[in-house]
């Protein structure tokens, strides 16, 4: 009788978020199933699982080439992909990560700022405004005012900007109201 040796099967990795054999998602073809997956993990809470589905979206449609070829539907979903990968490292406390995407992308930079402004760091907003980041001026003043340090706010936009107007208005004139809402507008909304 021959040995001959055993070689262990390869496992496949643990995926946390399932989808039903014979529910509607399996029909969906890619990148619509992974992105289901994507949406399903954040549902749960799974910001890691969510963030990976999202970045393997963006991975296979990354170059201008595969995407010049995609229907604009599966443009749509390449890009709700971008920002569920965005929202997922905010929401995952990546912030880091997120800041690198800030350099260059005008997206992350805004999700950037509203999660800033949502944790409270002031002097976070107020560094990013520094580097001339407009939409982190505007909300290091409303969470100044929100905070009742409406002297700081003031204060704020003469170091930083006293030539905004939009800057001075929400500093100088119009009282704290509910701007920014407790989650960042809808993509394409903000400042």
């Amino acid at each position: 009788m021959d040995a001959t040796p055993e070689t262990p099967e390869a496992e496949e990795p643990a995926v946390p978020i399932a989808i039903e054999a014979g529910s509607r998602d399996t029909e969906l073809g890619e990148p619509f199933s992974t992105l289901r997956m994507a949406d399903r993990a954040v549902e749960q809470g799974d910001y890691t699982a969510a963030i990976e589905f999202y970045a393997s979206i963006s991975a296979e449609y990354s170059s201008a080439a595969r995407q010049a070829t995609l229907d604009e539907s599966r443009q749509h979903a390449v890009y709700e992909a971008h920002l569920g990968y965005l929202n997922a490292l905010a929401h995952a406390g990546r912030l880091d990560e997120l800041a690198a995407l800030a350099e260059t992308d005008n997206q992350a930079r805004r999700r950037l700022d509203h999660q800033l402004y949502h944790e409270g760091r002031a002097d976070d907003l107020q560094a990013r405004a520094v580097k001339g980041d407009r939409s982190a001026l505007y909300l290091l003043i409303h969470l100044l005012r929100a905070r009742g340090e409406d002297d700081r706010a003031r204060q704020a936009v003469q170091d930083l900007a006293p030539d905004n107007k939009h800057a001075r208005k929400l500093a100088f004139g119009v009282p704290p109201g509910p701007w920014p809402p407790s989650d960042p507008p809808a993509w394409g909304d903000e400042a």
